[in-house]
């Protein structure tokens, strides 16, 4: 065993082990329903979860501890004054032994959620927790241990609350980036030092006719329906460019202006394997990137087949949520194969439009903006194909997208891994957080001190009282049964 593994298990002075159910007592919390609840009473109502509501009145005299018993089973909270836990948890009475504070953070650091009994609605069985060893210290050394405790927590929140915020101030960062990326300000001197230069976007929107032109005749010549359906789309589509003024040197264009193939998902569920091609679902979508993670299902080679018909993804190409979430993109990677899933469409650009360069101005909050106002439903919004292909970009010169990719490429980099090392901070807080605890609830962050009354005292006593109190109720209940 290692030291600091010995020290942990070892008892300090004055301490003593015993169960939880030796000192306390899981009581059930009370039924009270969301219309008979009165919002502006003063008492919190506790359900599993935490506080579900308010009430004029309370069942539990402050303060108390909550502990989670079905739903959000095994958590753990605290409430300073008198409350209503609901039928969903139980309040913790400890017969006057234990510091309630103590209570709480002892009760924490049990992980009572291990013992969650039910698959359908998650459930804590109070005489699991009762058989669980727990270390009691002395009654004033509790309350030491919870200053301590508190002190330190305190420090950690303020570290992990200044991370948080600069997690928010570099997703600010991000949006601005983008968003001066796309009116042309981070390439300003680009334009001034090639002034007359730089292809007009008449050329280069001339350019990316022609190709899709080219293309998709060669594929009605060999019999494809779908690029028979799109050219006929092509010449019907009409489209409202934003006002917003661009520079000199760029035009607004639609989606489906500047790309070759623009493709909905297939609107079915298919069917999945153990292993096979990789088939992505909106949640694989994500910040720019297609993960393929545990997301991601797989399909057979003849589902492939049959989901990609219109248009099998290929590297390059662009991949949209429509739905759940809305408005998430990200590339088709190298030497990869994959499906769509449902609620997403696939876009191909032009050779003389960069997919990255598509994929930065989908990610603009701009065009996040005039994406929002097209989404239609009254519930979970999302967007109708039609509206997607007439969504509108700016368009710049081949040289200045090529310019305003590798300046985001260096920027949003940058960005990434400050965000992954905040991450990383956030996650060793929290390692922290439970280091302290049980360090704390060990021993070792308070001195002990041979003037307080023995642990082992204020056992012996809860034992008794536990004693009394299991004999009235016993009592009373024979009185109301002859009665």
């Amino acid at each position: 065993m290692m030291e600091s593994e010995t020290k942990l298990n070892q008892l300090p002075k004055g301490w003593v082990r015993t169960k939880v159910g030796e000192i306390f007592e899981f009581a059930y919390g009370k039924g009270l329903v969301k219309k008979d609840r009165k919002e502006n009473g003063p008492f919190p109502v506790y359900g599993s979860s935490g506080i579900v509501g308010f009430h004029d009145e309370y069942v539990a005299t402050g303060p108390k501890v909550i502990v989670g018993r079905k739903g959000a089973a095994g958590a753990v909270h605290y409430c300073n004054d008198n409350c209503w836990p609901i039928d969903t948890t139980y309040f913790i009475n400890n017969i006057n032994v234990v510091d309630s504070k103590f209570s709480y953070y002892l009760l924490k650091s049990l992980r009572l959620n291990q013992f969650e009994t039910s698959t359908a609605i998650p459930g804590l069985n109070r005489n699991d927790a009762y058989r669980l060893d727990i270390s009691l210290p002395p009654l004033p050394e509790q309350k030491r241990i919870v200053a301590k405790i508190e002190e330190l927590f305190s420090e950690l929140d303020n570290g992990i609350a200044a991370l948080k915020t600069a997690r928010e101030q570099l997703k600010v960062y991000r949006q601005a980036i983008l968003k001066h990326a796309f009116e042309g300000k981070l390439t300003t001197k680009l334009r001034e030092e090639n002034a007359g230069k730089l292809e007009t976007q008449e050329q280069l929107l001339s350019h990316i006719q022609k190709e899709r032109q080219t293309k998709l005749q060669e594929l009605v010549n060999n019999g494809d329906n779908e690029a028979k359906r799109y050219l006929k789309k092509l010449a019907q589509v009409k489209v409202n460019h934003p006002e917003k003024k661009l520079p000199l040197n760029a035009k607004w264009v639609s989606l489906i202006e500047i790309c070759n193939f623009i493709v909905d998902c297939h609107n079915k569920t298919a069917p999945y394997e153990n292993k096979g091609i990789w088939l992505i679902r909106t949640p694989c979508v994500k910040d720019g990137k297609i993960l393929l993670n545990e997301e991601a299902r797989f399909i057979s080679e003849e589902t492939y087949e049959y989901w990609t018909k219109r248009c099998p993804p290929k590297p390059g190409d662009i991949i949209f949520t429509r739905e759940a979430p809305m408005g998430e993109v990200g590339i088709v990677p190298e030497n990869s194969k994959i499906c769509m899933g449902q609620r997403m469409m696939l876009l191909r650009p032009s050779s003389h439009l960069a997919s990255k360069y598509l994929l930065y101005s989908m990610m603009e909050p701009g065009f996040q903006s005039r994406m929002n106002s097209s989404a239609v439903g009254t519930g979970v919004k999302h967007l109708r194909v039609g509206d997607v292909e007439k969504l509108c970009i700016p368009l710049f010169s081949q040289a200045e997208q090529s310019a305003i990719i590798d300046i985001l490429d260096e920027q949003l980099s940058v960005i990434e891994e400050q965000e992954k090392e905040i991450e990383e901070s956030l996650k060793k807080s929290e390692i922290l957080r439970q280091s302290i605890l049980t360090k704390a609830l060990a021993g070792q962050l308070v001195l002990q001190d041979s003037s307080d009354e023995p642990a082992s005292k204020l056992l012996e006593r809860a034992k008794v009282r536990k004693a009394v109190q299991s004999s009235s109720k016993t009592i009373n209940k024979k009185q109301v049964n002859q009665g």
